[in-house]
């Protein structure tokens, strides 16, 4: 998944192909929609919020399986992805 600014491009190296079920657009524009809520700039903010979308996206699909996997199962695990983030900076 790209984003672009219109000059700059970002990108997502998640297996996205997980959170491709219905719902899971409407999820992507929350997560979004409460990073700028708390002041992102909404590059930055659109950039975070698809790499959290597909990192809450893989760790849903570890646990309820690919085909299984549900819009819900991705709000489940977001913030296990924002925990991941925070650890990992």
């Amino acid at each position: 998944m790209f984003v672009t600014g219109g000059t700059a491009l970002g990108g997502g190296n998640l297996r996205t192909a997980f959170v491709a079920t219905g719902g899971s657009g409407d999820v992507l524009t929350g997560i979004i929609g409460a990073l700028q809520a708390q002041g992102i700039e909404p590059y930055d903010a659109t950039c975070l919020g698809v790499y959290l979308h597909g990192m809450a996206g893989d760790l849903a699909a570890e646990v309820s399986g690919e085909t299984a996997m549900i819009a819900g199962d991705i709000i489940l695990n977001i913030s296990h992805a924002i925990r991941s983030l925070e650890e990992d900076s």
